[in-house]
């Protein structure tokens, strides 16, 4: 699984390491760079946090790719963007059946996109999506807000076949 971003837990708990009284107790005798070097190490903590907590409903998510695809094993998440005026957002996730070569079913390899609360609990599937190139194809998200997202999926190395989506979110 790939760590998610734009996600306010990792930055909530990252918040949190840093006021608490053990990195707070070191900042004002260090240097800013030794600062800076203990942020990274909290913001690692705080990432390891937000992937365990993906790693429990990845049993969900698998379960949702399997309705279109049985075949289907592995699930990644491939990005999560909250929105903060509602209690919710969009995540990306690439259902794949795990093999080497194409085997002509485009369904091998689908992109999911999810409405989710903002723990990672997932409302409702909106969209499943077949892959355009095997192995090779990408997601990004952008938030237009307070409701609306859109994702742009896209060949990772030519940067081609784009196809665009938005989504309502309430």
């Amino acid at each position: 699984m790939r760590l998610i971003t734009n996600h306010s837990i990792g930055r909530t708990c990252l918040s949190r390491l840093l006021r608490s009284k053990s990195l707070a107790s070191l900042r004002s005798p260090l240097s800013s760079t030794v600062r800076s070097h203990m942020k990274i190490i909290a913001l690692v903590i705080a990432l390891c946090f937000v992937s365990n907590a993906t790693v429990a409903s990845e049993k969900e998510l698998l379960s949702y790719f399997q309705e279109k695809n049985p075949d289907i094993t592995e699930v990644q998440i491939i990005e999560y963007v909250s929105n903060y005026y509602l209690a919710g957002g969009l995540l990306v996730a690439r259902g794949i059946k795990p093999a080497n070569t194409f085997t002509g079913n485009w369904n091998d390899e689908l992109f999911g996109v999810f409405h989710t609360r903002n723990d990672l609990k997932i409302i409702k599937a909106l969209e499943f999506l077949p892959t355009r190139r095997w192995h090779d194809y990408c997601a990004e998200v952008k938030g237009n807000f307070p409701s609306t997202f859109t994702v742009r999926f896209y060949g990772c190395s030519y940067n081609d076949l784009e196809l665009t989506r938005e989504y309502k979110i309430e």
